[in-house]
């Protein structure tokens, strides 16, 4: 789960659910409690966007509204770049999630979700 800038997902709510895991593991017995960390260095701004379209093609349907509004979002994003008193013209940004909004998380959670096609 995205941990961080997301309401009520602060890390120590993520650290009180370690514990909590680890606790329910100690006391039902359950053997070994494992425990990965990863942290997704740049995730947001190295997003590959089309692998990401058709993972919210799969997991919500072609012909979902939303879908084709997020794309013309993401597809039609330019930035401009300022340094000290140069700045440069509009340059299209064709990779990453907008990260100054909520959605960023969402779609980043959309594109690393797990899915039945990748076992096939």
């Amino acid at each position: 789960m995205q941990f961080g800038f997301r309401k009520n997902c602060s890390t120590i709510k993520a650290l009180k659910d370690l514990l909590d895991d680890k606790d329910d593991s100690i006391h039902q017995q359950r053997g070994a409690f494992y425990t990965i960390f990863i942290d997704h260095m740049k995730a947001f701004s190295l997003l590959n966007r089309c692998k990401l379209f058709t993972k919210l093609e799969q997991l919500t349907g072609t012909d979902y509204p939303m879908t084709a509004r997020i794309r013309y979002v993401l597809e039609y994003k330019v930035v401009k770049i300022s340094y000290s008193v140069k700045e440069s013209g509009y340059i299209l940004k064709t990779n990453g999630v907008l990260q100054d909004n909520h959605f960023g998380p969402l779609l980043f959670n959309a594109a690393t979700a797990y899915s039945e096609e990748k076992r096939k």
